[in-house]
């Protein structure tokens, strides 16, 4: 007697997976949906594509899919929740829509592979562990929108060798920068009121900070290594 062929495609309620792990999600409803069934197909997803019409990719909706690579995200969605991408080792680039407007708690937390992210205008804030342990990121510049970095927003992000701070910036959080091994100059625009505590901290290669204000902002304790503000004339 033959066997038949096994279909390993997955169809529910506005979500689907094909045979080659290519996940589609239609709906808000759809992803409400995808995000409770989610543990038994998280292995199985190497693309995902969200249909014009998903408003919100929910908390963990992606965490832990160890095999992702790519998503389309288009712009009907205006809100990614927290640790939406956590995890995802194998992602290495996506586009972020114009009407996102935060970066949420630990939304690409340990994406080691991800090299690439386009933080469109009108983003306002990075919030903590945003991109921490991005270890393969090597340049960031945030729009002009941006008022506020977060606790260990880009924490471990090693080859960081690329920032740009835009003059919107007025605070930089406790660790925001910490372990950024690969900057080796930075700049500090006018805007920027307060820096906290071990924000550039371990930052070994870096040697030139460029603070453009008129007067020094508010610091934490120990926001840079102490001989790069001896180096600096800072302290």
């Amino acid at each position: 007697m033959k066997r038949q062929k096994t279909n390993n495609s997955v169809s529910k309620k506005g979500w689907m997976i094909d045979a080659d792990g290519n996940l589609v999600i239609t709906s808000d409803a759809g992803m409400s949906d995808w995000k409770d069934n989610r543990s038994a197909y998280r292995q199985r997803i190497i693309s995902v594509e969200l249909h014009d019409g998903v408003t919100v990719i929910a908390s963990g909706a992606f965490e832990r899919c160890s095999q992702l690579k790519s998503i389309v995200i288009p712009d009907s969605v205006k809100r990614i929740e927290e640790s939406a991408f956590e995890n995802c080792g194998r992602l290495t680039d996506l586009t972020i829509p114009e009407s996102v407007k935060s970066m949420e708690w630990g939304v690409f937390y340990g994406c080691g592979s991800l090299k690439k992210v386009e933080i469109p205008d009108g983003v306002e804030s990075i919030e903590d562990f945003a991109f921490c342990g991005c270890e393969s990121m090597t340049g960031i510049k945030l729009p002009g929108s941006v008022t506020g970095i977060g606790v260990s927003a880009f924490e471990n992000c090693q080859k960081l060798t690329d920032l740009t701070i835009p003059e919107s910036v007025k605070s930089i959080g406790a660790y925001a920068f910490f372990n950024c091994t690969s900057l080796t100059g930075i700049e500090i625009p006018a805007g920027v009121r307060r820096i906290e505590c071990g924000a550039f901290k371990n930052c070994l290669n870096l040697t030139s900070i460029a603070i453009l204000g008129k007067e020094l902002p508010q610091m934490g304790n120990e926001p840079f290594e102490s001989d790069v503000l001896l180096r600096n004339k800072f302290i």
